[in-house]
Parts: structure tokens; C-alpha cells; sequence
């Protein structure tokens, strides 16, 4: 008899939690070797680029998936290439306005934080 049933949601539940925290304590346990190893300037740029890319990805509203299963649809019914033409064509619109303004606020921000140091 197996000691955790698998395809219950409450064990889904408690590996995924336990995943998660396993993940937060090696990038937290990490970070003192990274700062070693490439310096604390080349650090910051890679912290600044991964706080930009979990910023973006929640930015992302769990839209690629939604998106990626409608075109997966669209593309199996005949008829439907003018929908699926409107659909890439609006989510396409919409990810390039918010890299627009992402940038923007990059670029807005870079000077004043030029001078801090």
C-alpha cells in the first residue's frame, strides 16, 4: 500500500508547496556562491533581469496558455483562419504595448538611478 496517493489534490497540493519552498531555499542557500563567483555588480544585473522577466510574467495574466490552447482549437476548424488571424493579430498588439511601456519605464528610470551610486 503506497504511503501517499498521488492523484489526490490535497497531496498535489502539499508537493507543490513543498517544491516551491525546496526551490526558495536553494536560490536563497546559492546566492552567496553566485556573489563569488561573478562579483556583486554582475550579480545585481542578473537579479535586475530576473525581477524584469518574473515582472513580465505576470504581466503575462496566464494569457500564452489561454492563447496557445485557442489557436489549437481555431487551427482544427475549417473556416475559422480569419478568427485565428484576429486572435495572434490582438495578442500580438497587446504584448508589443506592454513591452512598450515596460521599456519605457526602464528607460524613464535609468538615469535618476545612474547617479545613486
Amino acid at each position: 500500500m503506497p504511503i501517499l496517493n498521488i492523484n489526490s489534490s490535497s497531496t498535489k497540493m502539499i508537493l507543490i508547496l513543498v517544491s516551491r519552498i525546496w526551490a526558495a531555499l536553494v536560490a536563497i542557500i546559492l546566492v552567496p556562491v553566485y556573489v563569488k563567483i561573478i562579483g556583486v555588480e554582475s550579480y545585481g544585473l542578473v537579479a535586475f533581469y530576473s525581477t524584469l522577466a518574473g515582472a513580465l510574467a505576470i504581466l503575462d495574466l496566464g494569457l500564452s496558455a489561454s492563447i496557445s490552447r485557442q489557436v489549437a482549437i481555431l487551427k482544427t476548424q475549417h473556416g475559422k483562419e480569419k478568427e485565428l488571424n484576429d486572435l495572434v493579430f490582438s495578442v500580438e498588439t497587446l504584448n508589443w504595448l506592454i513591452a512598450v511601456i515596460v521599456g519605457s519605464l526602464i528607460l524613464y528610470y535609468h538615469i535618476p538611478l545612474q547617479h545613486i551610486g
